[in-house]
């Protein structure tokens, strides 16, 4: 039979922040190596919806991101060295919702610039605020294990 997914982060609900440059970063450690890792920023105006993410691949150590179609495309792969259960790694999304464009995407060392690339919105009257959320899946067989730490939502991002 087929395994379903299962699903453990760390997520804040925020009021809507001022309309500049966000950015989410954190360092994370995964218990196991079947995962990947998902980082989400979603902003609500009360009336379009904002959607940018990215996830490590770990499988297959591809780095990707959600396009404005609602498709993950592949930026790049990474050192299979940076898949280890006592590293901790830190990834970073940085958008600028007033273009609704992303800005850049690092993971450890290595950034993706995706100056213009436009990320996932639409229409919802939700009340104003803001949640970032860094989280990981796997396919339900294993119990998850994830380290969070420095958990940080930025604004004002060069």
């Amino acid at each position: 039979g087929t395994l379903a997914e299962a699903e453990t982060g760390i997520e804040a609900y925020k009021p809507l922040p001022r309309q500049t440059n966000l950015g989410l970063e954190c360092s994370f450690s995964t218990g196991v190596q079947r995962h990947k890792v998902l980082w989400w920023l979603a902003i609500f105006t009360g009336t379009i919806s904002h959607y940018a993410a990215f996830r490590w691949d770990l499988l297959n150590l591809k780095v990707e991101y959600l396009d404005s179609t609602n498709t993950y495309v592949t930026l790049g792969t990474m050192n299979p060295n940076y898949n280890n259960i006592e590293m901790f790694n830190t990834g970073k999304i940085v958008v600028d919702y007033l273009k609704t464009n992303y800005m850049r995407v690092l993971l450890n060392e290595i950034e993706y610039s995706l100056s213009g690339i436009p990320y996932l919105t639409g229409v919802n009257t939700t009340a104003p605020h803001m949640r970032a959320r860094i989280s990981i899946v796997q396919d339900g067989s294993l119990n998850d294990t994830f380290y969070v730490d420095d958990f940080i939502i930025t604004q004002n991002e060069p």
